[in-house]
């Protein structure tokens, strides 16, 4: 079986309004279903949900949330940490996706697992 992983999201703060760079995109178009194991390593007060997006063309303006996949982080933690999507378009980047963040510094990190 042939597989690609990726480290979606190098361990760093995230912040309100966070969308992935250009260049942190990855493709998976060879790919059948995604793995992914999100880790949050340090919480702040408030929640901010964070998602992952998606985009057939990976032009500026094209992605959307991947429908019902993303965590939440709180002031007590993070939901579940890992997701298997099985429906998605070719690209994906992670994003912040509002809430509100009252003090603290949430860090985190994903890895992905692409299988054909």
């Amino acid at each position: 079986m042939s597989f690609m992983s990726v480290r979606q999201l190098t361990l760093q703060e995230l912040k309100l309004g966070f969308v992935q760079r250009d260049e942190d995109v990855s493709d998976f178009g060879a790919c059948s279903t995604l793995s992914c194991d999100f880790r949050l390593l340090a919480t702040g007060t408030g929640s901010m949900k964070v998602v992952l997006q998606h985009s057939a063309s990976g032009e500026v303006g094209s992605f959307a949330d991947i429908a019902n996949v993303g965590w939440t982080i709180t002031g007590s933690g993070g939901s579940a940490r890992f997701v298997v999507i099985s429906q998605f378009l070719r690209y994906v980047r992670v994003a912040v996706d509002g809430g509100t963040l009252d003090s603290g510094t949430p860090m985190a990190q994903l890895d992905i697992i692409g299988r054909a």
